[in-house]
């Protein structure tokens, strides 16, 4: 995985690995397994200890759009995840995640689209169907009583406790996103559809995997059209 680090975050991202030998690391660990036994079809593994310990250590962290996918080696088999994807056009290479591998692909594909770009944004696009039916089950999933990831059997490799659950419905950081050219257009086009047949602006939408999409709502459309959000 990537990840950018400033300086004064180097010994919690990268000093896992002594902590772990020496046994310091184990109330971080009971801490973020909320006291029960560990489900390890989400937690357990390395990126669960790396979030446990930057939890721990209060570090901030921001996400960015993935444009890159874990490769697969041809007829591996993987435990429990199965085996690699097809290969993949136009490179044909296998995947180790065929959802992370169709997500990564979207992204690049809207980035090779004039007029979208790299932006910093305090909201990320939301996922479409969203992450819950209800608040009831929104209570449920992201009990942290459950643990640093919530109730495991709540996501899938698309919906995640980080994507649904950490700060709400803002998730700050570094995103594929229209330009502010682009944004300026598409308000127009949402702003003239919705007069046409008297209703509301409808979201921007891009499908990352099968059956899901990445929206942008009107209010994000008009704060990346903005050019104070450059």
């Amino acid at each position: 995985r990537f990840a950018l680090v400033p300086r004064r975050w180097t010994a919690a991202y990268f000093g896992r690995w002594p902590r772990l030998l020496n046994g310091s690391m184990l109330p971080e660990l009971q801490w973020a397994s909320g006291d029960a036994q560990l489900k390890l079809k989400f937690d357990g593994g390395p990126e669960w200890l790396l979030a446990a310990g930057l939890r721990a250590a209060r570090v901030p962290i921001r996400r960015f759009s993935p444009v890159a996918a874990l490769l697969c080696q041809p007829g591996s088999k993987r435990g429990r995840y199965g085996r690699c994807t097809r290969p993949w056009p136009p490179e044909n290479l296998p995947y180790k995640y065929s959802a992370e591998a169709s997500e990564a692909h979207a992204n690049v594909r809207n980035l090779e689209l004039p007029g979208w770009a790299w932006r910093s944004s305090p909201v990320a696009p939301a996922l479409e169907p969203p992450c819950f039916a209800s608040e009831a089950d929104r209570g449920s999933c992201c009990a942290k009583a459950a643990g640093l990831n919530g109730d495991v059997g709540c996501w899938t490799d698309v919906y995640s406790f980080e994507r649904c659950c950490v700060g709400g419905k803002r998730r700050p950081g570094i995103w594929v996103l229209p330009s502010v050219p682009l944004a300026r257009e598409e308000v127009k086009a949402s702003a003239a559809a919705a007069s046409g047949v008297g209703g509301g602006r409808q979201p921007l939408c891009w499908q990352i995997v099968s059956g899901v999409s990445q929206c942008l709502d009107s209010t994000q459309l008009d704060w990346l059209a903005d050019d104070a959000a450059v």
